[in-house]
């Protein structure tokens, strides 16, 4: 029995529903259903999607201006996390938004997700900085970046 292949491409609002399901099983992400409308439909994004037949199993929503691109949000289907899913669709990201001319990418992260932390720093991120109390929770956030 073959497994069916995986498959990675730009996402568009008729995906609204899976990738709103795969946010509700990280509420600290603080998305919602508007908020991913706006960034799907925004003229300077790049959302991907990792797919295995019709489901959704990752994605990644980067906004980007002129030269540099932030990432807002990757995250994984609760089912198939650690699977190297994120790192899969990062790579193609990264591959993209070099087409796009993007010299740098910044995003932020909560010290306290390891999990995030170690792909980020895999991927070749630095810490570049802190954003003290960014988060609704008040948790800090690091700021990483990579040159492309």
């Amino acid at each position: 029995m073959t497994s069916t292949p995986l498959k990675i491409t730009t996402l568009s609002i008729a995906d609204l529903e899976q990738i709103d399901a795969i946010c509700q099983h990280y509420p600290l992400l603080n998305w919602n259903a508007v908020k991913l409308h706006e960034t799907l439909a925004h003229p300077n994004s790049l959302t991907l999607g990792l797919f295995q037949a019709s489901e959704l199993l990752a994605f990644a929503l980067f906004n980007y201006v002129v030269d540099e691109a932030e990432l807002l949000i990757i995250a994984t289907h609760v089912d198939v996390r650690q699977q190297g899913y994120a790192r899969m669709l990062f790579q193609e990201a990264l591959k993209a938004l070099r087409q796009k001319d993007i010299q740098k990418i910044f995003l932020e992260v909560r010290p306290s997700n390891a999990v995030a932390l170690r792909l980020y720093e895999r991927m070749g991120f630095s810490r570049v900085g802190l954003r003290k109390q960014y988060y609704p929770d008040y948790e800090d956030a690091l700021i990483l970046s990579i040159d492309l």
